[in-house]
């Protein structure tokens, strides 16, 4: 049976009951296996899908119905403006967490009236826990002269993050195999990001995570969540120049536990910022001598 465009995606949305936008996302698929923008689908939506296509499709659609992630099923999804390969392996990058690197690219502006910064033009910059690269290779993109460390303790992580280094163009980024700080070179960094597991193994939506496709580590931290950034805040000291600034991404309720986390470990300056949903997603704090 030969399906046209318009057909296709009408009984796509159809299996999508579950979907929050099934229109768009059978939209998005369609293009994808036809290799077109949104106005072609628009334009010609009585063009003949090919056996090929149409099977291709509709094997996207049985996949998104059991509730793979799209970016899973068509193996990339963009984040800063940039494509970014994904699998199973790394976390999906979100729209959350293009505040990390607003902050850190734009400092100068965003940061400048809480904080003292210094970031030289040849900044060392220490991206821990990369998963696919997105924040790292994001901040290199942009900031050609400065050197960008990644870490990840999952070598398939490093090998997509290596990865989407190439297709993104970027050689100012070192990969590195490392739980946190294990392996990181012995220099100081002048910033230090991170969005590393801080979902309560006990979280009350744990059904919710459980059904998830990406990978557990990425998700999940003990101590209520903040063990992770515990291990990073604490050991942070260490790997910061005075005056260096640990940016890190956390749960929409974790800011008093990680603003007093960081007052323990020496930081003076601590200012908390919200994500695009208006929640408080990202706390700074500045090393002091």
């Amino acid at each position: 049976m030969l399906y046209s465009i318009a057909n296709a995606l009408h009984l796509a949305e159809k299996e999508l009951p579950h979907v929050d936008n099934p229109s768009r996302e059978a939209g998005i698929m369609l293009q994808y296996v036809l290799e077109v923008n949104r106005s072609y689908i628009l334009s010609f939506s009585e063009r003949k899908l090919s056996d090929i296509e149409a099977t291709k499709f509709f094997d996207y659609v049985y996949k998104r119905s059991q509730g793979i992630p799209l970016a899973y099923i068509l193996g990339e999804k963009e984040f800063y403006s940039l494509k970014f390969k994904v699998n199973e392996n790394t976390l999906i990058p979100r729209p959350e967490t293009e505040l990390l690197v607003d902050l850190v690219l734009d400092h100068e502006n965003i940061l400048s009236n809480d904080f003292k910064i210094e970031v030289p033009k040849d900044a060392a910059v220490l991206d821990l826990g990369c998963g696919s690269g997105a924040i790292a290779i994001s901040i290199a993109k942009h900031r050609e002269a400065w050197k960008v460390y990644a870490t990840d303790i999952s070598n398939e992580a490093l090998f997509i993050a290596k990865d989407n280094a190439r297709l993104n163009k970027t050689d100012n980024v070192r990969f590195i195999q490392s739980n946190w700080y294990a392996h990181v070179p012995n220099i100081k960094f002048d910033l230090i990001v991170s969005n590393p597991p801080y979902i309560a193994n006990n979280s009350e939506d744990i059904e919710k995570y459980v059904k998830m496709y990406e990978p557990s580590s990425a998700l999940f931290s003990e101590e209520d969540g903040l063990a992770d950034l515990k291990a990073i805040i604490f050991q942070s000291a260490s790997h910061l120049k005075a005056g260096g600034l640990l940016l890190l991404e956390h749960g929409y309720n974790q800011e008093l536990e990680v603003k007093a986390l960081l007052l323990d470990a020496g930081f003076k300056t601590i200012k908390s910022f919200l994500d695009l949903s208006g929640l408080i997603r990202v706390c700074v704090g500045q090393l002091t001598e």
